[in-house]
């Protein structure tokens, strides 16, 4: 370990013959260097002491371009650091990050972070949306230095502190890597005013195996070769530069006032590798003043964020007055976070929800998919192993009526409409630890019910879908199925099939069950669709904590070197929303696309997350949508020209009803049917 003390003069990666200043810094042990011109860097190939990447916390960071070698993070992943904060942000809930790749709200492909609250410190380590994220709580101080480890081998994630493992869970699934930048220091720029990191940061390591306890703390505090296995990057600064020292070359840019400078760091003895002492947690119950702190804080950021409230008919306190009434009469934690489920279920807002809370249970479903359809609770499809096949009915879940479960399930659910509601809960009633088992009582085509248990595991595979798809459908048209707007690669995916399908007739693109992601890859798409511009959504942002909103036009701009002039059908259901939505509306309004199916979800948009004092982490809609016709997303959705939906009949047969409606349209040559059917909401 390099601890001697010497003043140098340093210069930043990529910033040759600029001049950098460096302020002393004395609770870090960080040297004062005078300004001046560097120009060789010989001084620094051969350091002699330890060097650190220093940011301010305001608007400072190290940004890390995308490369081929991220990519080969897919179930397995460790990153470590070691940080000294000077500062947290005060805020209870706010977050300063040690590094995240995607930096957007719901799209990050991991990252390892800090999180503020009234008790421990939250140390952070997610794996995006599907994976999720693991709270280890630990005492971490301003003025000291930490070795922070995430790790995750395809089936568990787990957080170290200083060598020592502090908190894990079972979890299961294969990363999503986009060709976004990696941040460190620097986080979701909607929230914690940018998530900056204030203070130190050091041995930065990224590597793409799940590294044991043992090698963490073998190596934590040597520096490494560069050449160690699954080493993806590594930059650990002591050359003055923010150079990849793992040979790949994923060189770092200072951005902001980051500097590179000078500190000590004590190291870190065998003794120390031990369970970091965290003060005692109050297990009792939540106390009815903290209660009423906790729903009061949630009405707080609702007014200063949520851009629907008045569109809702919310003015005032109507909507907290009676909530903070029946909290004086909920006895337990248990009922209490009912009651807040249920109350974010009546904003009725696909994005505003609970995302998580103190001691929430992991549940995981078995591999069923279930919908409801012609008033029944149908199976969609299933996993083999499971003896359902699509069509069948549940009737009951362990031995209580499905009507009964479903209506439990629908009244914590937070869904624009009722439909959306509907699917949400379905999606919900098999629910349950993992390793354990569910019986339902399910009805085949022949009327007879069967009791079938189901088994509460992981089945990725199942689950997991191309993010696009290609094939032909017929003799002159082509089929493009995109299940989710996040994969980069989809506008290049979509336009080589394009080529494939140059001189059909006709293309049918089915976005059923997707559940959106970015805005700007559905507008890229649209545009081989259309030969002039089109408004593709209109969002309405509030101001935080007024009643006045910035207004912001999505655009479809025509690109390729030809535009697609055949015939185009949609397939839309109600699990399609937001940025799907958006794809949606501008496909709309293009005003020659024929869609069919159900209406979309009618989804907010742009979610930001906060947290509450008790812990309760919270999502909250920033943007109301509005069509490129000037009608409210959310509430409604986008209603098909061609109202169809599945019946149990066509589950049975394996026939895809929508599929043949588009194929018809497209074949007939008829002109787009006027909507003279009513908006369908409910069911």
């Amino acid at each position: 370990m390099k601890t001697k003390f010497v003043q140098v003069f340093l210069k930043p990666a990529f910033m040759a013959g600029a001049a950098l200043a460096i302020v002393g810094i004395s609770q870090f042990g960080v040297t004062a260097a005078q300004e001046q011109e560097v120009t060789e860097p010989s001084s620094i190939d051969q350091p002699a002491e330890n060097r650190v990447l220093a940011l301010d916390g305001e608007q400072s960071f190290l940004r890390v371009p995308d490369s081929p070698w991220f990519h080969a993070i897919s179930n397995s992943i460790t990153l470590e650091a070691w940080c000294m904060a000077q500062s947290f942000y005060p805020n209870t809930g706010s977050v300063n990050s040690i590094m995240r790749k995607n930096a957007q709200a719901g799209l990050e492909n991991f990252f390892l972070r800090i999180r503020n609250r009234s008790g421990p410190r939250l140390v952070e380590m997610g794996l995006g949306v599907k994976l999720g994220i693991l709270q280890a709580p630990a005492e971490i101080r301003t003025g000291e230095w930490y070795h922070l480890a995430g790790t995750y081998d395809g089936q568990t994630l787990a957080v170290y502190v200083n060598g020592v493992k502090i908190q894990s869970e079972s979890v299961s699934g294969n990363l999503t890597i986009d060709d976004s930048d990696l941040l460190i220091g620097k986080g979701d720029p909607d929230f914690s005013s940018g998530e900056y990191f204030h203070g130190l940061l050091d041995e930065i390591r990224v590597w793409n195996v799940s590294r044991t306890q043992a090698e963490i703390q073998n190596a934590l505090d040597k520096p490494l070769t560069g050449k160690e296995a699954g080493l993806v990057a590594y930059w650990n600064f002591d050359d003055g530069t923010a150079k990849d020292l793992s040979g790949h070359a994923i060189h770092g840019r200072l951005e902001g006032k980051a500097r590179i400078v000078q500190a000590t760091r004590s190291s870190l003895s065998s003794t120390e590798f031990q369970t970091p002492v965290i003060p005692a947690i109050e297990t009792e119950g939540l106390a009815l003043k903290k209660r009423l702190e906790v729903v009061e804080a949630l009405w707080r950021n609702l007014r200063e964020i949520y851009p629907a409230l008045e569109y809702k008919g919310i003015r005032g306190r109507e909507w907290i007055e009676p909530a903070l009434l029946r909290v004086r009469q909920i006895k337990s934690d248990r009922e209490f976070r009912e009651f807040l489920q249920e109350q974010m279920a009546s904003l009725r807002d696909t994005h505003t929800r609970i995302l998580s809370y103190p001691g929430q249970p992991r549940w995981i479903s078995p591999p069923v998919m279930l919908a409801r359809v012609e008033g029944k609770v149908a199976v969609i499809r299933a996993h083999q192993d499971t003896t359902l096949v699509a069509g069948d009915v549940l009737m009951s879940v362990e031995d209580r009526p499905i009507e009964e479960c479903l209506a439990e399930k629908m009244r914590r659910v937070c869904n624009s409409t009722e439909r959306g509601r509907a699917r949400e809960a379905c999606g919900q009633l098999l629910a349950g630890p993992p390793g354990t088992t569910v019986t339902v009582h399910a009805a085949g085509a022949d009327g007879q019910v069967r009791p079938v248990t189901l088994r509460r595991e992981s089945h990725p595979d199942f689950w997991k879908e191309p993010a696009m798809t290609s094939r032909s459908c017929g003799e002159s048209i082509g089929y493009i199925r995109i299940s989710r707007w996040t994969d980069a690669t989809i506008p290049e995916q979509f336009d080589q099939a394009l080529d494939m399908f140059k001189a059909c007739r006709g293309l049918i693109i089915d976005v059923r069950g997707n559940g959106g992601g970015h805005d700007q890859l559905a507008d890229v798409v649209n545009g081989r669709l259309t030969a002039k511009p089109v408004v593709s959504s209109i969002d309405f942002w509030r101001k935080p904590g007024t009643d006045q909103y910035q207004r912001t036009i999505g655009w479809v701009q025509p690109r390729g070197p030809w535009i697609y002039q055949g015939r185009v059908a949609v397939l839309i259901d109600e699990a399609a929303m937001s940025a799907c939505e958006h794809f949606v509306s501008g496909i709309e309004a293009m005003g020659c696309v024929l869609l069919v199916g159900e209406p979309t979800n009618g989804a907010g948009g742009g979610p930001t997350s906060i947290e509450l004092p008790d812990g309760t982490r919270v999502a909250i809609s920033r943007a109301l949508g509005l069509r490129a016709n000037g009608v409210v997303f959310e509430g409604h959705g986008i209603p098909p020209h061609i109202f169809s939906e599945p019946t149990l009949k066509d589950l049975r047969e394996g026939r895809d009803a929508v599929l043949e409606i588009a194929k018809e349209w497209i074949e007939s040559g008829k002109d787009l049917p006027p909507r003279t059917q009513a908006l369908r909401t409910s069911m």
